[in-house]
């Protein structure tokens, strides 16, 4: 394996990383919520078990990041009036305006990353992302 070619990998995730925390710090959210908010906005009225189901993420860590969005003012949790026990998911105001925020400027980020890149390029790079997640399938 070339390490410098892992390296520029690691230097390219971390980096994009970075810009997007910087970006979501102004929105007063971590890095892993948006795509919290992004399944609400998908499902409303998602049950907590179903969101925890749908992303594929345990039920504590669900609990944990919605309590977090709920303090924020992202999201609102509504009692099932047939079971008692089970709080229904919504974005708040707050959230459905943040999410439009989210769309722009993550496509914003990702077009920015692309930008010097050609057509050409951008197709060669879409080839060899395949190849990449095709070696990571088979070896696992």
């Amino acid at each position: 394996m070339d390490d410098n070619l892992s390296k520029q990998y690691h230097k390219l995730t971390r980096k994009h990383r970075n810009v997007v925390q910087e970006y979501l710090d102004t929105l007063g959210l971590y890095i892993g919520q948006p795509r919290f908010l992004f399944e609400l906005a998908k499902t409303p009225g998602i049950s907590q078990g179903e969101l925890s189901t749908s992303l594929n993420i345990s039920k504590e860590t669900v609990s944990v990041t919605l309590k977090r969005l709920e303090t924020g003012d992202f999201i609102v949790r509504k009692q099932s009036e047939k079971d008692k026990r089970i709080k229904f998911l919504f974005l708040s105001k707050k959230g459905e305006k943040v999410i439009v925020e989210l769309r722009e400027n993550f496509d914003q980020i990702n077009n920015s990353m692309f930008s010097r890149l050609d057509s050409l390029q951008k197709e060669h790079l879409e080839e060899l992302f395949s190849l990449m997640i095709s070696g990571l399938e088979k070896g696992l």
